[in-house]
């Protein structure tokens, strides 16, 4: 869509925070569309931001799949390359909320039961980690309400420096978690480490659908035997 067939009636910052900020506007036929860091217009219906301000109860159970989708569904719905793919899972890249990520859909007897975010930001600061966790936690708090989070200690000798919890993490000694529950998914948000690694993930499961999991899980496992 071109910038001279907009009608910018308003602007309006739904995610108030330095890193990223996404700007709607309305043309001069009504529709909305929403700036992409890239300086063009995209539909907002298109929009598959994850962190924009919005009810929980929207119609898609993660971007625009619904649980139980087959993997040639979730291409329809995609409009980027496919960077990896397999039986069980497809996996993209994106950029959510001004953090680089991969996009995975997991597949259980091709139907889709667990989706990821896997952020890939590197920082030389560890604890620039933890910032781009309370980040991830203050949107999807926004969008999905109050979450049950914790931290984990598994060893606590730098727990009195807070300045060392990035290394804390990064050792596999301490883990933030929180948690978020809609009538169909589970979402998992959850900071840990091992060996000087650190992963951050959101992770969302289909509550409907878990059963399935569980089941062909505990087949592999008795293959296993």
């Amino acid at each position: 869509m071109k910038n001279t067939s907009l009608l910018l009636l308003s602007f309006l910052f739904l995610v108030n925070f330095p890193i990223y900020s996404q700007i709607s506007a309305t043309t001069e036929k009504g529709d909305k569309v929403v700036l992409l860091e890239n300086g063009t217009w995209k539909a907002a219906s298109e929009s598959q931001d994850i962190f924009s301000i919005a009810s929980s109860t929207e119609i898609f159970d993660f971007r625009k799949a619904f649980w139980g989708f087959t993997p040639d569904e979730i291409k329809k719905t995609e409009n980027t390359d496919i960077i990896s793919e397999s039986e069980s899972m497809i996996l993209y890249s994106d950029n959510v909320s001004g953090l680089k990520c991969l996009v995975a859909y997991i597949f259980t007897e091709g139907k889709l039961t667990r989706t990821k975010y896997i952020i890939d930001q590197i920082h030389t600061n560890k604890n620039d980690y933890i910032s781009d966790y309370n980040l991830l936690k203050d949107l999807l708090s926004a969008k999905y309400g109050k979450a049950r989070s914790n931290e984990f200690w598994k060893k606590s000798h730098l727990k009195s420096n807070p300045e060392h919890y990035g290394m804390a993490i990064s050792c596999g000694e301490l883990v933030y978690q929180s948690i978020w529950k809609t009538k169909n998914t589970e979402i998992f948000l959850t900071l840990e480490g091992d060996n000087f690694k650190i992963s951050l993930e959101v992770q969302y499961s289909s509550i409907k659908l878990q059963s399935l999991e569980d089941k062909n899980q505990k087949n592999r496992d008795k293959d296993k035997l």
